[in-house]
């Protein structure tokens, strides 16, 4: 099956479900923040019966706009984008920076405990790595506007 390319020329999984090692890799490569569309969802592993998921993340570009594997794009679209199809079992959306991707990881480690098993780290560190080779040959140069003042 070939997959669905986005106008960047990556494959739409690297926006819809590795979004996540998309994003950090951006944020290592362009020293963007990282920013994350976060909701509270149920949970039984939670005391409250509640935890934070992140249903969707990206890079803040300076002059504000989110940039990820399909490329720029308003923030404030990413609400409908992404919330549109995320059920109806959550509450507070909320957008949060969060200033590099060792932040934006320590957060994704606080929404998924269960992330902390070794196996589940090297696949994560894997898309990782295709994310950064990726980044580099489709987006950088997308980029290269941003990173320059006028």
């Amino acid at each position: 099956m070939t997959p669905k390319l986005l106008a960047t020329g990556i494959p739409d999984e690297w926006r819809h479900g590795r979004c996540y090692p998309m994003a950090s890799a951006l944020s290592d490569l362009l020293a963007w923040p990282v920013v994350t569309l976060t909701v509270s969802i149920r949970s039984d592993y939670s005391r409250t019966g509640w935890r934070d998921h992140v249903v969707h993340a990206w890079v803040r570009s300076p002059d504000g706009q989110g940039f990820d594997a399909a490329g720029f794009f308003d923030e404030v679209d990413a609400h409908q984008a992404f919330l549109s199809n995320a059920g109806t079992v959550w509450r507070d959306a909320r957008v949060i920076e969060h200033g590099d991707s060792a932040v934006f990881l320590a957060h994704l480690a606080e929404c998924f405990p269960e992330a902390a098993d070794p196996i589940h780290g090297q696949q994560f560190d894997t898309f990782c790595h295709q994310a950064r080779d990726l980044a580099c040959e489709h987006l950088a140069h997308l980029a290269i506007p941003a990173l320059t003042p006028a």
